[in-house]
């Protein structure tokens, strides 16, 4: 009874279907021709393996009794005909070399008792039944000395729902060197279940059928892809698969899921209400649009990289490792905001590298603060974002910041008195003031900034690409905290307060005009500058001033300038750009190399092309 047991507890899980096939032909219900050293069992009652009345093997002429399979030498097929219950209690000497579950009428099965071990060399083939009304075939490890060893697992999918063909655990291990392969038509009908515990290993790839548990932990270890297996989680139970997951479908249930691998295209069930979590070791991807109850990080050496869009209805779990947003979305839905997140931190959060991406929360109440666990790959930068209406807002972090405040645009040359990073912070539903904290990491100070004060760090907008005066409500420059209120909601970035994020020095050229040195720079985001001044040596470490211009824009816009030093040096001249601000604070450009009647050279972090004389350096 206890293989019609696993089965009622399939059932019970089972999707519908309307149309039934009303004939199927199946592969080895009875031995076509047979070898000498072949078995074939010889119960009309459920009897053991090692009683050499169970079987009777054929001699080259005649089925006759002899010793059981693998007892003295090497067995070839063994065959368990229908209506007949084989318990294994004994671990042959010999493997045999293939094992057949014959179908028919009526409950056949193998059921291999605690402490026994079965080696079958070559295939396991489970056939279903064809008559009768509730019927199951299959192989039943009861024990967690149970074992079977085999070269690759076939369950043959029936012409009924209510006929099974299925692998049942109740503890214990099988381990299948190749492939493992159900039903992929009616995969309800051939399934693996764990009533308690038990871990079914497959070194190829397993696909079709279900995979079940009903209360305790069964695993599911695969070397290569699961594709469409139809995942029955239970009431309370645990699944552990490693492997990746094609095409699966998450049927009705509240049990765990722990995956260790990739996930594409997954279905999963508005009646599945229990929690997938990702513990893998290195990239875990899910790819395509999905929607699921609950999600877990619980490995800090798992990334969790999104190929698609996920929204969270239920909770998501921050323990351990991180989620990589690419160009998708996040989003979590669940109508009570502070059911949606629990835990974030420097080892579990949330990150993006693509201007695109964004980490989304609805339905957030008004006067409530809402984490959201952000930051890049290495560096941690937690927004809490606290609305005065009801909101939805999506985030995103990003390092370097940029001169125009979008990603990847022209870094800041001069990032000491700033967070060298940005918040992207958007809110797609509400109105009227939010207050919003960021917080940064010590390795994204600039040299200035990190000695900053309470009363000296604020948080800068981005307006239309323009970086205004920084604001702030409260600091903390030791805990790495600046809060401020907003009506308005761009692109952020930490600074000096009331300071605009400082100017950008863009190209460079420098070359040989007539008997003197031209000079022509471009600058971005000039606002509250007084002046530039030009520097020029003869070894590159003193410089002494030969010129200045007034600022001729301030309006946190681009702009060009030009000068002439009529009294260049002979031979090689070192040239840089001082900017002055009206606070009295100082910049420079990078350094340019000038050698007179020769190919123009420059210094610059990485190589510029020279055309015409003319070195081009990128600030």
């Amino acid at each position: 009874m206890r293989n019609r047991i696993l089965f009622n507890h399939v059932k019970s899980f089972r999707l519908r279907i309307l149309i039934i096939s009303s004939c199927l032909t199946f592969i080895g219900n009875n031995l076509s021709a047979q070898a000498v050293g072949d078995y074939r069992s010889n119960s009309i009652v459920p009897a053991n393996w090692n009683v050499a009345a169970t079987w009777q093997r054929w001699d080259g002429s005649a089925w006759v009794v002899a010793d059981y399979p693998g007892q003295s030498t090497p067995a070839g097929a063994v065959t368990i005909q229908n209506g007949q219950l084989i318990t294994l209690n004994v671990s042959p000497t010999n493997a045999i070399g293939s094992l057949v579950v014959q179908g028919g009428a009526a409950n056949t099965a193998l059921i291999i008792s605690d402490g026994f071990t079965l080696n079958v060399t070559g295939l396991l083939l489970v056939n279903p039944p064809t008559a009768g009304a509730i019927v199951a075939n299959a192989i039943l490890i009861n024990g967690a000395a149970a074992q079977l060893n085999c070269g690759s697992l076939t369950l043959v999918e029936s012409g009924s729902d209510t006929w099974g063909t299925g692998l049942g655990f109740n503890g214990g291990i099988v381990n299948v060197t190749g492939n493992v392969t159900m039903g992929a038509t009616q995969p309800q009908r051939t399934g693996v279940g764990f009533n308690t515990t038990g871990t079914l290993s497959v070194g190829g790839n397993l696909s079709g059928g279900t995979i079940a548990t009903a209360t305790g932990t069964g695993s599911l270890n695969v070397v290569g892809n699961l594709t469409g297996v139809t995942i029955v989680p239970g009431t309370t139970g645990n699944m552990n698969i490693s492997g990746n997951l094609i095409n699966p479908i998450i049927s009705a249930g509240s049990g765990t899921i722990n995956l260790a691998g990739g996930i594409d295209n997954p279905t999963v069930s508005p009646t599945y209400t229990g929690t997938v979590n990702f513990n893998g070791v290195g990239v875990q991807s899910l790819i395509g649009d999905a929607i699921f109850p609950n999600i877990g990080m619980t490995n800090a050496l798992s990334i969790l990289t999104l190929n698609g869009n996920l929204e969270v209805t239920g909770t998501l779990t921050l323990t351990a490792g991180k989620i990589e947003l690419g160009p998708n979305l996040l989003g979590l839905t669940n109508a009570i905001p502070a059911n949606q997140l629990v835990g974030g931190s420097s080892s579990s959060y949330v990150f993006g590298t693509s201007p695109f991406g964004r980490f989304v929360r609805q339905n957030l109440a008004a006067a409530t603060a809402y984490n959201f666990p952000l930051g890049t790959l290495t560096n941690y930068m937690p927004v809490i974002i606290t609305p005065t209406d009801v909101s939805n807002f999506a985030v995103n972090a990003f390092s370097p910041a940029s001169t125009d405040g979008t990603v990847g645009g022209p870094p800041f040359i001069n990032n000491s008195r700033i967070v060298d990073a940005m918040w992207l912070i958007e809110r797609p539903a509400g109105t009227g003031n939010s207050t919003i904290t960021i917080q940064w990491a010590d390795a994204l100070e600039g040299t200035i900034f990190t000695a900053f004060g309470d009363g000296q760090i604020g948080i800068s907008r981005n307006a239309s690409g323009t970086w205004l005066p920084a604001i702030a409500n409260s600091a903390n420059a030791a805990a790495n905290t600046v809060t401020a209120t907003f009506n308005a909601f761009t692109m952020f970035g930490v600074g000096e307060i009331d300071v605009v994020l400082p100017v950008k020095f863009g190209s460079i050229k420098a070359y040989e005009k007539q008997t003197g040195i031209q000079l022509d720079w471009k600058v971005y985001s000039e606002n509250k500058v007084k002046n530039y001044e030009i520097e020029r040596s003869s070894d590159a470490r003193s410089f002494t001033t030969v010129g200045s211009l007034p600022a001729l824009y301030n309006n946190t816009a681009d702009g060009d300038y030009g000068f002439f030093d009529v009294n260049p040096l002979q031979g090689t001249s070192y040239y840089r750009i001082k900017n002055n601000d009206l606070d009295g604070k100082s910049a420079y450009s990078i350094i340019v190399r000038v050698n007179r009647n020769k190919t123009i050279k420059g210094l610059s972090l990485y190589p510029n092309p020279v055309m015409n004389g003319i070195v081009l350096l990128q600030g």
